[in-house]
């Protein structure tokens, strides 16, 4: 393997299926593409989703190759990349079970599979009909395709359990996005039950759209699924300021546990960003309400498999790995990336993926 990629794989045996989380770090895209490339082929794996993280859209055709190894792919680009010449690249991938790729408009934008408790979607890199509207017309036109996406596939809004949402330019609009969001939740009927954990990033994305997003959902089969808001002790609800997103979700199966923790920054249960202008300050209270968001799970650091921290400058960036080494985290499963968080004050922000065998 490229000895200038480095690789991270999380192994998770299920009834039915073997899991792969694989997360690989290099200093080049083509050290990257092949790296990825060849864990593909060593494990035999199908990919469910992709992330890059970090190509400029000027990058050679080494950037599009990259693309080419898993599709679909959320591409990120960054608005203001300045990683120290790292990239990144995530994978969910499975073994042992079909995946079925799913068709809208003419193009792959996900995958579905199925074990005997549910069915689940992975809808991925997904965009707005014309980018050449204006902020409010993608976004409506996203969602309503995540929406009819979905109906193809006999699901609602209704059963998506976590978001993913790149807005380029955030802080100039996020405010727009939550209203135009919380109409959409309204209209589909997403607050008569559960609302979906959710991650808000400001990115620039490979295709020039204002806004790009990911979700997934789950159709349960079984009353042995069970799928409920994770509780987060150290903060409020996001919905408390008008921000349509819960904490966390937590799918709980006959002998394994997975949380989505969604994007998580330096806010107080008022809602009030803390640690103004102190970016180690605000990287150690988010990683604690991480941790509480965990242990109240019966979970802890080492169940993560997958998570990406989001920095408002490359320069915070060994604050985030002093408090890791500190806390004796690894942070292999944990991709970096320098982007907009939804507040101009907010300097970072951390999701995680975690999942427990055995519960």
């Amino acid at each position: 393997m490229d000895t200038n990629c480095k690789i991270d794989i999380s192994k998770i045996k299920l009834a039915g299926r073997t899991e792969f989380y694989v997360n690989a770090s290099a200093d080049s895209a083509m050290s990257l593409n092949d790296g990825t490339k060849r864990t593909i082929e060593e494990f035999n794996l199908s990919p469910i989703n992709h992330f890059i993280l970090g190509i400029g859209t000027s990058s050679s055709s080494t950037s599009k190759e990259s693309s080419k190894q898993a599709q679909p792919l959320t591409w990120l680009t960054g608005n203001r990349n300045d990683s120290k010449g790292i990239i990144f690249s995530q994978l969910t991938a499975v073994q042992d079970i079909s995946l079925k790729p799913i068709s809208f408009k003419g193009q792959i934008v996900g995958n579905c599979y199925e074990d005997d408790y549910a069915r689940y979607i992975r809808l991925v890199g997904l965009l707005p009909d014309d980018l050449s509207e204006n902020r409010e017309n993608q976004t409506l036109s996203l969602l309503n395709n995540m929406r009819d996406c979905l109906v193809e596939q006999g699901m609602t809004f209704q059963h998506v359990i976590r978001t993913w949402f790149y807005l380029d330019d955030l802080l100039e609009w996020y405010g727009d996005f939550n209203v135009w969001r919380t109409h959409f939740f309204h209209r589909e009927k997403v607050f008569d039950g559960l609302v979906p954990a959710s991650t808000g990033i400001g990115t620039a994305n490979h295709c020039g759209a204002e806004i790009i997003g990911d979700l997934i959902a789950v159709l349960p089969k079984s009353d042995e699924l069970i799928i409920e808001r994770a509780k987060s002790p150290l903060q409020g609800s996001a919905m408390d300021y008008k921000s349509s997103f819960s904490r966390g979700v937590e799918i709980k199966l006959p002998g394994c546990n997975t949380l989505y923790i969604s994007g998580t920054a330096s806010i107080d249960k008022a809602g009030e960003t803390l640690f103004l202008d102190d970016a180690e300050k605000q990287i150690k209270m988010t990683m604690e309400v991480v941790t509480e968001m965990l242990n109240v799970a019966n979970m802890n650091w080492r169940d993560v498999k997958r998570g990406i921290a989001y920095f408002k400058h490359g320069d915070y960036v060994p604050y985030f790995i002093k408090y890791c080494e500190g806390h004796k985290i690894n942070h292999s499963p944990i991709a970096i990336f320098i982007a907009d968080v939804c507040r101009d004050d907010l300097l970072f922000e951390i999701e995680v993926d975690s999942v427990q065998l055995g519960c």
